[in-house]
């Protein structure tokens, strides 16, 4: 019981270090237009899938009628610790 008290302490110290990351505005390549996990219940979308130069990768659902941007198009992101994030106007008219 010792050691679960001992470890819950350590983790808390831990997490308690760690600071919110700021967010920063990146960019992103499109690397991939896919349909959505659910074409049946949602045919209209599909998955815009891009990667920084990080390496951090995002996807993000676009409605078909809306999407403008192609693979190999650069869009508007932004990253806050490792989680990259496209801007809503990103491959969107």
């Amino acid at each position: 019981m010792r050691t679960v008290g001992l470890t819950f302490f350590v983790v808390a110290t831990f997490l308690a270090a760690c600071s919110e990351q700021p967010v920063r505005q990146t960019s992103a390549v499109v690397v991939n237009i896919a349909p959505g996990l659910s074409p049946r219940w949602d045919a209209n979308k599909v998955q815009v899938t891009a990667r920084n130069l990080d390496g951090l990768v995002a996807v993000k659902d676009v409605p078909l009628a809306k999407l403008k941007c192609r693979v190999g198009d650069t869009v508007s992101a932004s990253v806050q610790g490792i989680t990259l994030t496209l801007n809503d106007e990103a491959c969107v008219r």
